[in-house]
């Protein structure tokens, strides 16, 4: 079955600096395929498959479509409708969530023939329902291919009622992926941080006051 990591952390933590390591180093280096996409939180509400349509159009930017429906087949055209205002049009692609679903499983099969495949989505705690629905599809899914999921969310925007939970108490789930939880800087590594960011050594009182006006985190540093 796919693997899933879902990477959790208070806002500025580092998730998204530590996935665009990985990718750079990892990723890019077997000249793999990334989808990467971002869950966004909207006033009036959710929109459904938003990390899914950043990614699709992402790919699209960065292969041009003709490579990207020569790599992802007929599982391209269904999908092609979702994002058709960056493409040559619709193709009478199928609303229904288990079409969508399968056609994007197909997609990363596609890929993950021919070179390791990582679909990234960042920001699970915006995710709409369809979008929850997808990422639990294909971490139960089958599939032989060199798939990775990358999930990203922040722990401090999580409460109890939050469909995540919901999601993460199901042991059929759980099962089947694996947690990264990223914590502040300890006094000693936000020196390090600090000293690496600036090219030159911080003085130690300065840092002192740095870590407690930060408390860790390395966006605020």
């Amino acid at each position: 079955s796919s693997d899933l990591v879902l990477v959790g952390g208070e806002a500025g933590v580092g998730k998204s600096r530590l996935l665009r390591q990985f990718v750079t180093t990892a990723v890019t280096a077997s000249r793999g395929h990334v989808l990467w996409g971002a869950c966004i939180a909207l006033a009036g509400g959710t929109a459904p498959y938003t990390p899914l349509i950043e990614a699709l159009r992402r790919l699209v930017r960065e292969r041009g479509e003709q490579e990207v429906r020569r790599l992802g087949g007929s599982a391209y055209l269904e999908l092609s409708n979702l994002i058709s205002d960056v493409t040559a049009g619709s193709t009478g692609v199928p609303t229904s969530q288990l079409r969508i679903f399968a056609a994007v499983l197909r997609l990363l099969d596609h890929l993950g023939a021919k070179a390791p495949t990582v679909l990234i989505f960042e920001d699970l705690h915006w995710a709409d329902p369809s979008t929850l629905d997808l990422v639990s599809y294909l971490t139960r899914a089958k599939t032989n291919e060199r798939l990775l999921l990358v999930c990203t969310y922040r722990s401090n925007d999580l409460d109890r009622r939050h469909p995540l939970w919901t999601l993460l108490a199901e042991p059929d789930f759980t099962r089947r992926i694996h947690r990264i939880e990223l914590s502040p800087f300890t006094e000693a590594e936000l020196r390090l941080f600090l000293t690496a960011t600036s090219g030159e050594r911080i003085d130690h009182h300065l840092a002192a006051r740095f870590y407690e006006l930060s408390e860790g985190n390395a966006f605020f540093a």
